[in-house]
């Protein structure tokens, strides 16, 4: 009875000593993916950083300057020239009779 009560706490101690390496174990890899997280978190936020001063509207006018693109002096408007004046829903311009003589009207403001 005592050599059997002898081998149980043996084995306890055994099993008690295992469990405890595998605390450890798991807790070193825990350290180590949490550092992990950590240096990633940080590069994420460096990244952030730079696509938010790459983006950013006075580095992209300065970048266009530098590649030779300019201001542009005007603005050019766009006027819609109806194809087809008798088309449902759609009343003839009557200062206009034919579709040579609007193109001649919109021409004007393109330029």
């Amino acid at each position: 009875m005592l050599w059997c009560f002898g081998v149980m706490i043996v084995c306890s101690l055994v099993a008690a000593v295992g469990f405890h390496v595998v605390l450890a174990q798991s807790q070193v890899r825990l350290d180590q993916l949490e550092q992990q997280v950590g240096e990633e978190q940080h590069r994420y936020e460096q990244l952030r950083y730079e696509v938010s001063a790459l983006s950013s509207p006075a580095r992209i006018v300065s970048r266009a300057a530098e590649l030779g693109m300019v201001a542009p002096t005007g603005v050019a408007t766009v006027v819609p020239v109806p194809t087809d004046p008798g088309a449902a829903g759609t009343t003839p311009d009557s200062t206009s009779t034919t579709l040579a003589e609007s193109w001649e009207k919109v021409k004007s403001h393109l330029v």
